[in-house]
Order: structure tokens, then sequence, then C-alpha cells
């Protein structure tokens, strides 16, 4: 494993812990806060119609198979709209990667905006949902709470992107089948155009259609099963992807799993799994250990990635993350290395 750059990494963590500790530390009293905004979730304008949110993460990357690199990797707006009581519009807008700082100095990204999510969405209950636009492709767990100050690693576990797309443009549709002590949900989704805005990701859905069935209960674990079936715009073929997720969290202890199957018309059978564990402290410091196994058969490759590490929580709307990755050699992890990021949510 390449040793990272003992030039460039004391800088640029002090440059992160100075921000982590600015983000981390109260306004001054004498500062009024803006009136209708609450740190974390966004400016509520028109008596909370229009809310206006987003987040921020930076991120540092010190791996084996990559550069060493200081960049925003996301800074999302997000922009909810109820102009009815089960009526609303949420759009997402995103730049990811505007610039890098490493070994050789700063550098401006390209092709940095997308739109990561619009739809409208009607909801004339609490047991139906239906949404029509752009949205995240409900499947697992990880792939609909993705946003860096949601989660507790850097790295994203490859079983929950590397086998579907994580994008949906077209319609979705929840149902709630059982309600109580234990609910059941159903999610019927589809696509029938290309996308909006098209992420040109690996996996790009150019027609789709699948299903969910989520068991949950109120003290509980939360399962799920998925299944969707869509024609890939980058390798022209027709494939079909199998989902399973677990989530528990229970007492000091979060526990969540996924795992993926890509069984494509022709070519290789590929899959991927995780299991991560979270331990909520008890102390004042608000660190939280983290350990994720992964393993992936991507035909070619096999690999059986460990992340490890630690996030602290300073405030509700500020988390700073710093793993090491073991194993993770061609893959899109990026190698072994370590990763350190600070995510706010405004």
């Amino acid at each position: 494993m390449r040793r990272p750059s003992i030039f460039t990494t004391p800088l640029l963590v002090v440059i992160l812990a100075a921000l982590a500790l600015l983000a981390a530390c109260p306004p001054p009293a004498s500062a009024a806060p803006v009136e209708g905004y609450t740190p974390g979730r966004g400016l509520a304008l028109f008596d909370n119609r229009l809310i206006i949110g987003g987040y921020l993460s930076l991120n540092l990357h010190l791996l084996d198979q990559e550069p060493d690199v200081l960049t925003p990797d996301d800074l999302s707006l997000l922009v909810t709209w109820q102009p009815a009581d089960h009526f609303k519009f949420f759009g997402e807008f995103e730049a990811e990667d505007t610039f890098t700082l490493g070994r050789h100095g700063f550098s401006a990204g390209h092709d940095v905006s997308s739109l990561e999510r619009l739809y409208a969405e009607w909801e004339p209950n609490d047991g139906l949902r239906l949404r029509v636009g752009k949205m995240l492709t409900p499947i697992g767990v990880w792939n609909l709470i993705h946003a860096a100050p949601l989660v507790w690693t850097v790295s994203r576990p490859l079983a929950t992107e590397d086998f579907f797309d994580t994008g949906l443009t077209g319609a979705s549709l929840d149902v709630n089948l059982l309600r109580g002590d234990l609910d059941l949900t159903a999610t019927f989704f589809g696509q029938a155009t290309q996308h909006l805005d098209d992420p040109g990701d690996r996996q790009t859905f150019r027609r789709a259609g699948g299903g969910r069935l989520e068991l949950s209960s109120i003290h509980g674990p939360r399962a799920g099963i998925s299944y969707v079936r869509f024609d890939d715009r980058n390798d022209h073929r027709w494939e079909s992807t199998f989902g399973g997720d677990f989530f528990w969290e229970t007492g000091r202890f979060e526990l969540s799993a996924e795992a993926s199957i890509n069984d494509p018309s022709f070519g290789a059978t590929t899959w991927g799994a995780y299991a991560q564990v979270v331990y909520h402290p008890c102390w004042s410091l608000r660190l939280h250990p983290v350990a994720r196994i992964e393993y992936v058969d991507l035909g070619a490759v096999k690999r059986t990635p460990f992340v490890f590490g630690v996030a602290w929580k300073a405030t509700t709307c500020t988390i700073v993350k710093l793993e090491g990755i073991l194993g993770g050699d061609d893959t899109d992890l990026g190698g072994e290395g370590a990763l350190a990021s600070l995510a706010l949510l405004f």
C-alpha cells in the first residue's frame, strides 16, 4: 500500500479539523438568527410552504489507486414547495468535485452540476404516496439516505450502487398493506424514458420496472426485499437486480446489511454484500466507532474490503469522519488507504 504524502497529509488534516471546530462552535450571542431558519432543517418561508436547505461534504482522499486530494464532494441545494396540504414538489440540485487541492496545487472541475432529484409528490393519507419525476431508486437502505451528513462513513458500500442505477426517472407508488405493531409497505416503480439530466453512471436505466416489500416494527428491526428489471443504456442489454436489506438499532448499537445480485441477459452474474455496525457511545465526546465488512464478485474481480473508523457528531447537523480501507483495490472504493470528511447539513 502506498503511503500518503507526508507533505500534503498534515496540511489537509489541519484544514479539515479547523473547519470542523469552526462549524461546531455556537454563534456569538449578539448574532441574531435568521427568522424561519433552523440549522439542519433549512429556511422555512410562507408559513412553511417553501423550505430551502442543503448540505456540503468536504472530503480528503488518501488512497493508493487515486491521487491525494481535498475536494468538496457534494454541495447540494434542497428545495421543497408545498402548495397544498397533500401535494408538494421537491428538487435537489447538486455540484460535485467543483475543485481539487492536491500535490500539484489547485484545479477546477468540469461538468460539476447535476439534477439529483425533481419530482411531484401526492400523499392523501399515511397509507398511500405517489411520486412522479426524477427520484432515488427505492432499493435498499443506503440509497435512500446516502447524503453525507446522514451516513457514518465517507465511502459508500459497493453493493449499494454497482449493481443498479441509483436514480429513477418515472413514477413510484408506496402502499401500506399492514399497520400497527408491524408495518408492511409495498413499493412499485417504473421508468419508460431517458433520465432527466442523465448522470452517465455505470448502470443507467433506459427503461425499468420493479418493486420492493419492507417489513418493520415499532421498536425492532426492519427488513426489505427489492427487484428491478431494466434496459441498461450503457451495456445495451436487459438486466435483473435482486436485493435484500436489514436495519436494526438496538441499545447503543446500529446494525445494517445489504446484498445485491445482478443477472444480465448475457455476460457474468455479479453480486455484492456488506454488514456494518456502529456504536453509539454514552460519553460526551460523541465519537461513534464504525466497522464494515464487504464482499464483491464483479466477474474478473473478487474482493473483501474492510472499512473501519470513527465519526464525530460535533453538532446535530455537523459530522466529521475518519476511516481506513483495506482490500479495496480495483474497486470503486479507490484502493487501500484513508479517507476523511467534514459534512454539514444546512
